[in-house]
């Protein structure tokens, strides 16, 4: 449940670390402002499709590969922009969960 007053319902917590976006012309390096079970909020350059679907790729001290989520664009303005992860399976879900969990995880 989220904090009482809050716009959304999982919080997020903030970080200061590299991803990448993985669109239909290519992948891009962001900067992770914020990240949560519900999604993240993220600095860049260019501009993202509000509303349009993308890949987020999260290289995570507790894993091989990165962890690949699916998101929307919920928002974008000014070089940052907030995307609802929408999580295929439970298993991307626990994924990140373990993610937000690790004690190395950089916050």
């Amino acid at each position: 449940m989220g904090v009482r007053g809050h716009f959304r319902a999982q919080a997020r917590h903030p970080v200061r670390t590299e991803a990448s976006l993985r669109l239909a012309g290519g992948v891009s390096a962001v900067r992770l402002l914020d990240l949560g079970i519900g999604g993240a909020g993220v600095a860049f350059e260019g501009e993202l499709p509000v509303g349009g679907t993308i890949d987020v790729l999260l290289n995570a001290p507790n894993r091989w590969e990165p962890l690949v989520l699916r998101a929307r664009v919920a928002w974008c303005q000014a070089g940052r922009a907030g995307l609802a992860f929408e999580h295929r399976s439970e298993r991307d879900a626990w994924a990140l969960w373990e993610l937000l969990d690790a004690a190395t995880f950089e916050r």
